[in-house]
């Protein structure tokens, strides 16, 4: 059994915001604390001291942090912006009895999979089959992937790297755009398409593919423009991004049998609802020969609501027993 101390603050740390909240206890309403640009703050320590923790009600015993980045040794360098988290120094300078480290899409899945129903959009296929293996991934400032594997009726939450998985080509036009694509060092990953800068990416390709002037734009703006037809180069950005979104969701569905369902969170696929929603994606989520009618048959959903990773880190510590998070959190204690 899990045990926390309260009260417990909470943090969902992103590339680019940092999203916090307090309980009192496992019984009560979440208190939120706002959020923070994390580019404008130079640690989490003075994220916390300057803008956090004067709003909370009570010092914190307990903080449950996550964050995207592999969860070896003690001192954790956060992949998508420069803060580095060192939980002993934590501990001491709070005074708290412990710190929980959670990957950030341990916690997208709490959240995605403890959703009403009219907080996630269904997006094709058949229904949520349980118990059944589940994958959430989410395009944002990165590409976060967890598998949830149903283990003997309990849920286990299973998290990796996936945004930093190889991605090929595979119609002629992306055939085309490749060689235009920038890399890291070299390697094309799918989060160099299926993320927020990954829409740039694929923006600034299909302009240099086609001799084009660069026309620089933030995802935000590729998403606006294509959603109101006003900019046709945003608008097959945009298609490019679904279509390989719904592959690599494919992909991944196959790879775990995840009759479960798939549930893309995430503020890029947010954004671009109305387009996720258009075919392209499930049309390439499905095409996988010879499994088409398996393919066909497995749920996708978008979690229409934008602080869906925040909303799971309050439910696990209102109810920290409910899923096996020993393959995705961290425990530090005093």
């Amino acid at each position: 059994m899990v045990q926390l101390a309260y009260p417990a603050l909470v943090g969902d740390i992103g590339g680019t915001n940092a999203r916090f909240s307090y309980l009192a206890d496992p019984a009560g309403e979440p208190h939120h604390l706002g959020a923070v640009k994390t580019a404008e703050h130079p640690t989490l320590a003075d994220a916390l001291d300057r803008a956090i923790l004067p709003a909370a009600p009570e010092p914190a015993r307990t903080f449950v942090l996550a964050f995207a980045a592999p969860l070896f040794g003690e001192t954790f360098a956060l992949t998508n912006c420069d803060w580095h988290i060192e939980p002993a120094a934590l501990i001491d300078r709070y005074g708290l009895e412990g710190i929980e480290l959670m990957n950030d899409f341990a916690a997208q899945a709490i959240g995605a999979l403890t959703l009403d129903e009219n907080e996630l959009v269904r997006v094709g296929g058949g229904e949520h089959i349980h118990p059944g293996n589940i994958i959430v991934m989410g395009p944002g400032t990165g590409l976060g992937v967890a598998t949830v594997i149903d283990v003997g009726g309990r849920q286990t939450i299973v998290t990796g790297e996936g945004g930093h998985t190889d991605l090929g080509p595979q119609s002629d036009r992306e055939f085309e755009l490749w060689p235009h694509l920038d890399k890291k060092e070299g390697r094309m990953i799918a989060e160099l398409v299926l993320s927020g800068r990954g829409l740039e990416n694929v923006c600034r390709a299909i302009r240099r593919c086609d001799g084009q002037e660069e026309k620089p734009l933030k995802a935000a703006d590729i998403a606006g423009e294509a959603i109101a037809g006003t900019d046709p180069v945003a608008r097959e950005a945009v298609e490019v991004f679904c279509t390989v979104l719904g592959r690599v969701a494919g992909n991944l569905a196959l790879t775990t049998m995840a009759r479960g369902g798939v549930y893309i969170c995430g503020g890029v696929a947010h954004a671009l609802l109305p387009l996720v929603t258009d075919g392209g994606f499930r049309a390439a989520f499905e095409d996988k020969a010879p499994y088409r009618d398996l393919m066909a048959s497995i749920a996708t959903s978008v979690v229409a609501r934008r602080d869906s990773s925040l909303a799971g880190l309050v439910r696990h510590v209102q109810a920290p027993d409910r899923f096996d998070l020993t393959l995705a959190a961290r425990r530090f204690e005093r």
